[in-house]
């Protein structure tokens, strides 16, 4: 009996092995209307092929619309990877949607301590010119980038901080630390405003674009609430990522300058 169980999960594996591989013909159906048996069967597959820190599960979803109420099953998929990670995971989702034409993903790749930065364009909010932090303006530098919110009361006290350290050290860390604000705020003269009644003038601003939450550099870097903070290595690698009250700035600074030079 132990056999025929371990043989029948093998070929089932194998056979959606084949058609994620495009030997058979793909037959995308909706969740709900999947047989038990299918679910069964797909799931058998789908858990050893779900990537570290990615979840799948069949759910109950009621949707209300004015007088109606439905109820029906779906698939699930939710979780985050690292950055590392993305291609394995947009690998994963298409081979999913091959199979479950409404499977609902939550899911995203984005950038750990460890990490090099991925590419992500911001707009400078002088001039709404394009910037990233791979450009040479921050090669072989201690880069500190706060995520900040002209609406949001602790980012305040976050934009504070940085300009007070930036006042105090700038002068002494000028050629090898540079602090980058970036604003999640729907306009870039909402930022320049407040950049200006606040003084922060020794902060390099960014805006993240049109879309916010949703703008590609945010998700691409997985910003989804401020005050938040990146600190990069002058080596390009992601040395915190988190609040910034949870870390000494100061300390952490110094103690990346100590480390090797790039061009050394």
């Amino acid at each position: 009996m132990l056999r025929s169980l371990v043989g029948s999960e093998m070929c089932i594996r194998d056979r959606y092995q084949r058609r994620v591989r495009g030997s058979l013909e793909p037959m995308a159906k909706r969740w709900d209307v999947m047989t038990d048996g299918e679910r069964d069967e797909f799931l058998l597959w789908l858990q050893p092929n779900l990537l570290p820190g990615i979840q799948a599960k069949s759910r109950t979803d009621v949707d209300i619309t004015h007088d109606r109420r439905a109820i029906r099953r779906i698939l699930a998929v939710f979780g985050e990877v690292g950055y590392e990670q993305k291609q394995r995971l947009d690998e994963l989702e298409k081979n999913i949607s091959a199979e479950v034409a409404d499977a609902h993903f939550d899911v995203s790749a984005v950038p750990r301590a460890g990490d090099v930065v991925p590419l992500a364009k911001f707009l400078d909010a002088q001039n709404n010119r394009e910037l990233s932090l791979n450009d040479e303006v921050f090669h072989d530098k201690v880069v500190v980038v706060d995520f900040w919110a002209t609406w949001s009361g602790p980012c305040e006290a976050s934009m504070h901080a940085s300009a007070e350290l930036v006042g105090r050290r700038g002068e002494e860390w000028a050629t090898h630390v540079v602090f980058v604000a970036i604003s999640m705020d729907k306009s870039s003269g909402t930022v320049r405003e407040r950049v200006r009644e606040r003084a922060w003038n020794d902060l390099h601003h960014m805006w993240c674009g049109p879309g916010t939450w949703r703008s590609e550099p945010a998700v691409t870097l997985g910003i989804d609430a401020v005050p938040f903070m990146l600190v990069i290595g002058r080596n390009g690698v992601i040395n915190y990522r988190g609040p910034p009250h949870e870390i000494e700035v100061e300390k952490l600074v110094e103690e990346l300058l100590q480390a090797p030079s790039i061009k050394e």
